[in-house]
């Protein structure tokens, strides 16, 4: 049996043990150079998550869309994100991190968008740096940007999820 990767993402697939009619008849392999995980046998119905085994389970950590690719290695966006809910200036879960290749960059790198608390100073330098720190401590990844945004300033789904790749777009 293969060895998974230490917090290895994969895309994921359902996987159907009844007949399902219009399904296909076998499962989909992963895209070229993707590390592949199939628990059972039977069809596999394709879906926009990602996840990977731990301690013996598999997890689901997000949608495929919200990958960040940081020197090779997948990351799910909610993994930089959860490292902020403990910032002081920095408003609770009113962050996004995606990826962004800078100009005249080779490779993706992170971005981190976050929205200050109410009583933060715009452009506060200490922020940034706890910011990239409370990042670099829990993740080992050194965000290449972070940008304070005014409270409110994050685009949201009608259900107030925050919409990364519109954040991406708004910053670009």
């Amino acid at each position: 049996m293969r060895r998974w990767p230490k917090r290895a993402l994969a895309s994921l697939a359902l996987i159907a043990t009844a007949a399902c009619p219009h399904a296909p008849s076998a499962p989909q392999p992963a895209t070229a150079g993707e590390p592949e995980l199939r628990i059972g046998l039977a069809v596999g119905l394709p879906n926009a998550s990602i996840g990977g085994p731990e301690a013996g389970e598999l997890f689901v950590h997000g949608r495929a869309k919200d990958v960040v690719i940081v020197r090779g290695a997948n990351h799910a966006a909610q993994e930089f994100e959860d490292c902020l809910a403990d910032v002081p200036g920095v408003r609770a879960g009113c962050a996004v991190a995606v990826g962004f290749v800078p100009k005249g960059g080779e490779g993706e790198e992170l971005l981190v968008l976050a929205e200050r608390a109410a009583d933060a100073q715009p452009g506060d330098a200490a922020l940034v740096l706890a910011v990239r720190s409370a990042i670099l401590e829990r993740t080992g990844i050194r965000p290449h940007t972070v940008e304070l945004l005014a409270p409110g300033t994050l685009p949201r789904t009608s259900s107030g999820k925050l919409r990364r790749g519109e954040a991406l777009r708004r910053w670009l």
